[in-house]
């Protein structure tokens, strides 16, 4: 409404098998995301940086199983998760184009269906939350979710 530019972009990958050539070739990720950012400074078009399109992806590359250590700070999967994160914000945080960090696509919404937690999701976003700030103390910082299903807070039978 007040003509503002933004998109919102999947700053990471959608699948564990993508996850590996994120985590383990930043140089060709910054490559591609060097091109996004710099046309966006150029252009004056604000970005919501998405960094882990799905929650589980870091974990599964590492051999772990989410529901067992989504949001534990000594899981590799968490582990793996913050030095992304760290790399990407690093990296950007400077840029003028960037107008949020974001989590994710929706991932509360598979919280307390059978696997993972609100709570675990909770300790995940913190963990998100706190690696960000050490970087960049400004921008604003989102989990991408929308209002959990109804059916979310019952369990299913």
């Amino acid at each position: 409404a007040e003509g503002v530019p933004v998109i919102r972009t999947m700053a990471g990958v959608f699948s564990t098998e993508e996850e590996w050539m994120s985590v383990y070739d930043l140089e060709a990720t910054f490559a591609a995301m060097d091109k996004l950012v710099a046309y966006c400074e150029k252009y004056h078009i604000g970005l919501i940086m998405s960094l882990m399109w799905n929650y589980w992806n870091f974990y599964e590359m590492n051999g772990e199983n989410p529901a067992d250590c989504l949001g534990d700070p000594n899981a590799k999967g968490t582990q793996t998760m913050v030095s992304y994160v760290k790399a990407m914000v690093s990296r950007y945080k400077d840029s003028p184009a960037v107008f949020a960090w974001e989590v994710g696509n929706e991932n509360l919404l598979h919280a307390d269906l059978g696997d993972i937690t609100t709570a675990q999701m909770v300790d995940y976003y913190e963990i998100f939350r706190d690696t960000v700030r050490e970087i960049d103390p400004y921008r604003m910082i989102e989990a991408g979710d929308g209002c959990p299903r109804p059916y979310s807070y019952y369990p299913l039978s």
